[in-house]
């Protein structure tokens, strides 16, 4: 982290020079790429040069985001409509707080508007303007869900959001088993916090598991549609993992719990939830619109 934050420093840096001196910023970026290149693994010299060629980058820079990332959100939101004004979201995996920066925009989009936006991390977040931020805090543990009813008052969660993966260990089918497990994690926790019709938003790799992972989920949620953001990379592995890349998508999943006599369902849906994943044929919410693919 310390490392990326002296990359970003330097971007800025060198746009200011530019600015009052009109030195060439592609000369500057070019000397700077050899330098920091020098002596790196081959890992980080495919990092730094993915982010001095990223457009999304310097747009996020431009823009007041903390990364790139940003635009993932903001590129689903414009198409689903899921952020709305008044709204309470909470983003699980906060750090380094693009998402809850975007969230904030958009159910703090007016004066007047009640939005809450909550961010929930294991690492610490800076401050982001107009938000509760939870650092330091582990979501599936029950003192920090007790941390976020308390922070919520008497309000219910309009939206669940999760742009989080695990570190890579190299392994593609390992890799693809740890971030699926992070997914239902939290989904289940989507599942007991979440006011109803709520929606939920969680990043999975294209791979083995997202399907029986929808089919889980939809139990739960009357869609759910799979979206590629235009601005998410295709993540290149390294050579000796044997794969060329895997894809990031998102899920977006909308939330209404229906018991088997169609009527909605107060009760909240993680009281059954591990009943489900353990029969799948088991018939508690009968209601399912499956959506497939989203282009």
């Amino acid at each position: 982290m310390q490392f990326i934050n002296k990359i970003q420093l330097f971007t800025v840096s060198v746009l200011s020079i530019t600015q009052h001196k009109h030195l060439s910023t592609t000369c500057l970026l070019s000397k700077e790429v050899l330098k920091s290149l020098k002596g790196r693994k081959t890992s980080s010299q495919e990092w730094l040069k993915r982010q001095f060629s990223d457009p999304y980058v310097a747009k996020a820079k431009k823009e007041n985001y903390r990364c790139r990332s940003a635009f993932k959100l903001i590129e689903i939101d414009d198409k689903a409509k899921i952020l709305k004004p008044g709204q309470v979201v909470l983003d699980c995996g906060a750090s380094p707080g693009s998402w809850t920066q975007v969230a904030v925009s958009r159910v703090r989009s007016n004066a007047d508007s009640k939005g809450m936006v909550v961010g929930i991390d294991l690492k610490p977040i800076r401050p982001v303007e107009g938000a509760i931020l939870l650092g330091g805090h582990d979501f599936t543990k029950d003192e920090s869900k007790k941390k976020i009813l308390d922070v919520l008052g008497n309000r219910q969660i309009n939206v669940v959001l999760s742009d989080m993966a695990p570190n890579s260990t190299g392994i593609k089918s390992l890799d693809q088993d740890l971030i699926i497990k992070l997914a239902e994690s939290v989904a289940r926790f989507a599942l007991e916090m979440s006011a109803i019709e709520a929606s939920l938003v969680i990043k999975v790799w294209d791979g083995h598991g997202v399907t029986e992972l929808e089919n889980i989920i939809s139990r739960f949620y009357t869609h759910t549609r799979r979206i590629k953001p235009p601005s998410s990379r295709a993540l290149v592995m390294q050579p000796f993992v044997q794969v060329p890349f895997f894809r990031p998508l998102n899920m977006q999943l909308y939330c209404q719990t229906v018991n088997s006599n169609g009527t909605l369902n107060e009760m909240r849906a993680a009281k059954i939830v591990w009943a489900v994943l353990a029969n799948p044929k088991l018939p508690t919410f009968c209601i399912v619109d499956f959506m497939g693919s989203w282009s």
